[in-house]
């Protein structure tokens, strides 16, 4: 009797699984945000291009450039669930102008303190910094 029972709570176990994936949930983990937003200050002829991956997902690579929207921004972004041993990374290529730079955008040791607003990390790219979740007085990279 008891193996049957272990049974059931396999399977039981796997159906919770395979349906928190048919559904895209977050069921053991965090569900975050990373959001990437090019301000006006890179002007509309250039293109900001991004180069995103973790160790097993790769983004493509993305152009942001042309008119700017009446809210006076480009973005791109992406959700993702957190593994479950809480050691999530993942890592940009940005290239603008002459301008290159590579940096963590999203390390499962920093998301606590960086992502703070609904699990959101937005990184705002204006044309000589990056900054982290509109702290305009904290420049966390430079070109």
């Amino acid at each position: 009797m008891g193996s049957k029972i272990n049974i059931n709570i396999i399977t039981q176990l796997t159906i919770l699984v395979l349906s928190a994936n048919i559904l895209e949930a977050c069921f053991f983990t965090t569900e975050f945000t990373v959001q990437i937003i090019a301000d006006s200050s890179l002007g509309a002829r250039l293109p900001l291009t991004i180069h995103c991956s973790s160790g097993n997902e790769d983004l493509g690579i993305q152009k942001l450039y042309g008119e700017y929207p009446p809210n006076g921004y480009r973005t791109f972004g992406w959700k993702f669930c957190e593994n479950l041993i809480g050691n999530s990374i993942y890592t940009c290529d940005f290239h603008w102008h002459k301008k290159k730079i590579r940096f963590q955008v999203f390390n499962s040791a920093f998301s606590d303190k960086a992502c703070q607003y609904e699990s959101t990390c937005t990184w705002y790219v204006h044309s000589d910094a990056f900054h982290l979740n509109l702290d305009w007085t904290n420049v966390m990279y430079r070109w």
